[in-house]
């Protein structure tokens, strides 16, 4: 019974290799009869897909399939991977130009994923080939399928350099590949890109094989990968970094990402130090504005109080030039007492400004007492008030 065991066995498992060799084939010819205006964008790219394919493994093997077959390794440029690239940019002149190296690929791959409404992300990270941890950064790509995480590298399926030549060898293996065995060659810089129960540590990856702690705990990355889409991309960065710092660095792919990561946020903060002194500034000149209007209005009022006011008009016009003035140099000072001064000089300018602003808002009271008894006045006694 076994040998009988044995065979059945080895046919269902020959059958079921026929039958993904098949899909993958059968994947090719369609884009082989594809109109060419299928092949202008990426946009229509990935209407076509969806026209064409109907599961979400389906689509990603049509995705796999054309950028391995499509895309040239730019052997010129494999060493230049820049983590501040544009995704959509980068996606783009990858389908265009058909040559980019793996960052080229995985935007890519993840670019017509989300069109098609497929999730995934770029990961980045380095690879093991043979027992030997390359020196060189990688990345690929994560993507769900059936609620469930896959891992697909499209540079390792399109083929492979020889002597500094890209020779291209369509390698369906690299397509859809199960998490605890793609951690075998391929280790993110953020361990939560595993997509593993049990991450492997750096040092874990470096000797082959996961060292089971005595009290070991699963983690769960899904519901740390659905926490890290609420946060903004600097969050993001942060968390990041705490995850790979933690993981452990040790050679300088992680190194280089983590200064990235670092850089990115000390940038960050020096732009955000800037936009809010920026503001400040902003804010004082908006101080100031109200001031000139506020001090062109009193002014205007003494000139006319030191004609008496006279040419005569009405008395709502003159009470109105009082009334101007107040409201704008409170306004004036309401916003420099929200103004946080970031140097001296700035603190001077508002304490100038809070000065001159206080002392024409007192002036104008006094002013206000003077036209509220003039306008209660009889106007035949009312030139007698400005000789007192």
């Amino acid at each position: 019974m076994k040998p009988l065991l044995f065979a059945l066995a080895l046919s269902a498992s020959l059958m079921a290799y026929a039958q993904e060799e098949d899909a993958f084939i059968h994947t090719e010819k369609i884009f082989k009869n594809a109109p060419d205006s299928v092949f202008k964008s990426t946009t229509s790219f990935a209407a076509y897909l969806e026209k064409r394919f109907v599961h979400d493994e389906d689509i990603l093997r049509g995705i796999f399939v054309w950028i391995t077959k499509s895309v040239s390794y730019d052997v010129e440029n494999m060493y230049r991977i820049h983590y501040d690239e544009q995704p959509g940019e980068l996606a783009e002149k990858t389908f265009i130009t058909r040559k980019a190296i793996c960052q080229g690929y995985a935007e890519l791959f993840n670019d017509l994923c989300h069109q098609t409404a497929i999730q995934s992300y770029v990961v980045h990270g380095y690879t093991k080939q043979n027992g030997e941890i390359s020196n060189a950064g990688h990345a690929w790509i994560v993507a769900k399928s059936n609620e469930t995480w896959y891992c697909f590298d499209p540079t390792w399926g399109a083929g492979y350099i020889l002597e500094g030549i890209f020779v291209r060898s369509f390698s369906p293996e690299y397509f859809m590949i199960n998490p605890e065995e793609f951690i075998a060659s391929h280790m993110p810089l953020d361990p939560m890109w595993q997509c593993l129960d049990q991450p492997f540590s750096v040092q874990d990856f470096y000797l082959g094989q996961k060292k089971q702690e005595k009290y070991d705990r699963n983690y769960s990355f899904s519901d740390s990968i659905n926490d890290y889409l609420q946060l903004t991309r600097i969050e993001q960065y942060e968390v990041t970094l705490r995850r790979i710092e933690e993981n452990g660095i040790r050679n300088n792919v992680i190194l280089d990402y983590a200064r990235f990561l670092e850089q990115t946020l000390e940038n960050e903060d020096h732009r955000k130090k800037y936009e809010y002194q920026k503001q400040m500034v902003e804010k004082l000149n908006e101080a100031a504005v109200h001031y000139n209007a506020g001090a062109n209005q009193f002014n205007r009022y003494i000139s006319f109080y030191n004609r008496q006011f006279k040419p005569v008009i009405p008395d709502i016009e003159i009470r109105q030039m009082l009334d101007t003035s107040d409201i704008e140099l409170n306004n004036s000072k309401r916003i420099l007492m929200g103004i946080d001064p970031f140097n001296q000089e700035m603190k001077q300018n508002i304490n100038q400004l809070t000065v001159v602003v206080t002392d024409m808002l007192y002036n104008i009271d006094i002013q206000k007492g003077f036209l509220q008894k003039y306008l209660s006045t009889s106007k035949a006694y009312r030139g007698l008030l400005f000789r007192k």
